[in-house]
């Protein structure tokens, strides 16, 4: 068995989308099997072909859906070792069509204006839970103020994309400057922020890179989560940046599978 694909369609009516897989879709090849979260795919000749061995799987595509937090998810799987016909035609096809029938749909936060009332009575009428719940936050007025100040600038951003500045030179184009700043030479990355970034910096600083980290907290005294998988902890083992044995110590509960997700809190309505 093989997952072939994972997808977030951003659709919290979960019914609505597995009525449209299973009614709707058409595949194209293949005989199409209504299940209870989804349909299978598979060759009219799959039985026969593999009726002479009972362990080997047939020549399928199952696909399901679930919810999580008010977010459709879609996957498939490949049962048999080989690629179905026409495998990878009928995976596009199928992230095309539901794209084109669920697109991705962003609400425009209300106009406030925090002069005449708090962000908590601004919002309180389109987003319930998101004011409820910052509410009950140490700094929830002004955490949610940055929320939804970051929201708008994004938008803004999406509506009038601005060419980004150029902040890295090459040695030729630096000694072009009519005023070159001789501290300038004395790092080749500067980070501004820890946080995770400082695995970064770390890592191109064992590849040889002269490396600047500016931050205005003491190192590590935020609590926050690291998710990582294996084979990219590996990759800082192989820098020399952690040891096996470092690694093992600081790995708090590991996953099979699992979804990381860091939401927008007035992003769709609640």
């Amino acid at each position: 068995m093989k997952e072939l694909l994972y997808l977030e369609i951003p659709n919290p009516d979960t019914a609505k989308v597995l009525t449209w897989l299973q009614e709707d879709l058409n595949p194209g090849i293949g005989d199409k099997i209504v299940t209870f979260d989804g349909f299978r795919l598979r060759m009219a000749d799959s039985l026969t072909k593999n009726s002479d061995n009972s362990e080997k799987l047939p020549n399928e595509l199952s696909a399901f859906v679930w919810s999580v937090q008010r977010t459709t998810y879609l996957k498939i799987f490949r049962w048999g070792d080989k690629p179905f016909p026409q495998e990878m035609h009928i995976l596009k096809q199928l992230t095309k069509s539901i794209r084109d029938r669920f697109p991705h749909k962003y609400p425009e936060p209300p106009t406030i204006n925090l002069s005449q009332q708090s962000i908590f009575d601004a919002l309180a009428a389109d987003y319930p839970l998101t004011v409820k719940y910052f509410q009950k936050m140490p700094n929830g007025e002004y955490d949610l103020t940055r929320a939804y100040w970051w929201e708008q600038r994004w938008r803004e951003g999406v509506r009038n994309p601005q060419q980004p500045r150029q902040v890295i030179f090459s040695h030729q184009q630096a000694s072009t400057a009519k005023t070159p700043n001789p501290q300038s030479s004395q790092f080749d990355l500067i980070y501004i922020g820890g946080a995770l970034g400082v695995i970064h910096a770390a890592v191109m600083a064992r590849l040889g890179y002269k490396v600047l980290l500016v931050e205005r907290l003491p190192f590590g005294r935020m609590n926050r989560e690291w998710n990582i998988s294996r084979d990219e902890i590996q990759s800082l083992i192989n820098l020399g940046l952690l040891t096996p044995n470092e690694v093992e110590l600081i790995i708090a509960r590991e996953y099979k599978d699992g979804l990381t997700s860091f939401l927008m809190p007035i992003i769709q309505p609640i």
